[in-house]
């Protein structure tokens, strides 16, 4: 199934129903690496203020690390984020465990400081610390980019998470509160000035069957940086991808999808690793991976992403990136629907049935993310939360013009009672005022049924 120039645009995606890549697949070939990575912890957690314990996807970590640092950074009451990086269905477990699961076991949690320098003032130290060997609790928040429900049966307990894609789940010990709006992007060397767009079925056949569906360039193994768990995928990142773009994620590639198979170790791939892979490669045009939009943004100078034409978009052939173009940080398109590969950050906290979280700091956490005051009584933060997703690439409810109701489900018009899509494009772009976007004061000088909002007619 090679691809000369110009054949691409003769594909359709009747392909997958007609049961192409089953057929593709027994042909394939593919061999995969990995890596190793460790950390070693420099200092103990014991002695950190106000820690709130985070498990969960690495798509997060830019938020998590520029909030950790604001947060540390409070002059009368700072507090700590300790995050640990673990694949975000396995994040759930350190929740809802009971007994609890010792979280010490799970590596040296990372905790975040301002460290602003002339050219940033919003940069970070990225530091790990050491738990007290006998410390057994549980996590505050669980950080996924799926709901429960999507992650492997080996890992969903029905009934164990609230939340609006199984109404199973009603009297559930813990809920699923939802946060801001992430995105996911496939990514190209910044030097491949050739590859701009992926088709729908492009990246179908590339998830399915790797470099064996002979999808050109991307047609050397060793060039693919994709997601691989023979047991089935527990990283959001992947989950989500496959998910929109309509790929069962049965499909992902494994020794059963081709005659013969040459394997190594079988791990997810740090997404650290798949940019700094994409980066070097020394065949750009044939590199290719994806990772979240968050981590994305951190390495522009060095990647690129590509726009994709996702479901139901096929008749247009429109190829759309995250933004308006390919310089923009507005996150234009996912607000408004047009790109795909999107949806709700997760956030798991035990709760009683108010749907209130039971810990405080969990309450703490999940209230900030979602632009409330911290807990019953206490002051908004000093800052405004709305800047720190600007910064890093996600986007709060109050921005968005659609939302989805279930994993990566159909769109449905939003409109928030408090909008802020013009305040977020100020921030995210740094235009005092953004195209299409009147500044004002009181909802008196707006017009069209508009309201005054974050100091815009929205």
């Amino acid at each position: 199934m090679s691809w000369a120039p110009g054949q691409k645009e003769t594909m359709v995606n009747a392909k997958i129903q007609q049961g192409f890549l089953p057929s593709v697949a027994a042909a394939c070939v593919l061999m995969f690496a990995s890596t190793a990575r460790g950390q070693t912890a420099t200092q103990t957690c014991d002695f950190l203020p106000n820690k709130i314990y985070l498990h969960g996807t690495t798509a997060v970590k830019p938020l998590i690390a520029a909030l950790g640092a604001r947060l540390a950074a409070l002059p009368n009451n700072p507090y700590t984020l300790l995050y640990q990086q673990v694949d975000a269905c396995n994040a759930v477990e350190s929740v809802i465990a009971n007994p609890p699961g010792n979280i010490s076991g799970r590596g040296a949690p990372h905790f975040y400081s301002l460290a602003p320098t002339p050219q940033n003032p919003n940069a970070y130290r990225d530091d790990t610390c050491s738990l007290n060997s006998a410390t057994i609790i549980n996590a505050d928040v669980a950080l996924a980019d799926v709901y429960f429900s999507s992650c492997p049966s080996s890992i969903y307990v029905p009934g164990s998470v609230r939340d609006v894609s199984d109404p199973s789940s009603s009297s559930a010990p813990a809920v699923d509160y939802l946060g801001p709006t992430q995105a996911m992007v496939f990514i190209t060397a910044s030097s491949n000035f050739t590859s701009q767009y992926l088709l729908l079925e492009e990246m179908q056949d590339i998830l399915a069957c790797g470099s064996c569906a002979r999808i050109y360039p991307y047609v050397d193994h060793a060039q693919l940086n994709l997601y691989d768990a023979e047991g089935g995928f527990t990283n959001g990142i992947p989950l989500m991808t496959y998910h929109c773009l309509n790929v069962p994620v049965t499909y992902y590639p494994k020794s059963s999808n081709c005659g013969t198979f040459i394997k190594t170790s079988f791990y997810p791939e740090p997404e650290i690793t798949i940019m700094d892979k994409v980066a070097r490669s020394i065949t750009p045009t044939a590199a290719i991976g994806f990772i979240s939009g968050e981590n994305y943004d951190e390495h522009r100078d060095t990647l690129k992403s590509l726009a994709i034409v996702g479901p139901g978009q096929t008749a247009g052939r429109k190829a759309y990136l995250p933004d308006s173009d390919a310089l923009a940080r507005d996150r234009h398109n996912v607000r408004d629907g047009h790109y795909v590969i999107q949806g709700p950050l997760h956030m798991i906290a035990s709760a009683g049935a108010d749907n209130v979280p039971t810990r405080p700091m969990a309450q703490r956490f999940v209230n900030w993310m979602r632009g409330k005051p911290g807990m019953p009584g206490e002051a908004p933060l000093p800052f405004n939360i709305i800047d720190v997703f600007a910064q890093t690439g996600v986007v709060p409810e109050c921005a968005m013009k659609v939302i989805r109701e279930t994993e990566c489900g159909p769109f449905k018009p939003y409109i928030d009672p408090a909008p802020c899509g013009c305040y977020f494009e100020s921030q995210a772009t740094g235009l005092s005022v953004p195209s299409g976007c009147i500044p004002c004061q009181a909802s008196t000088e707006c017009s069209n049924g508009r309201i005054c909002s974050f100091g815009f007619c929205e």
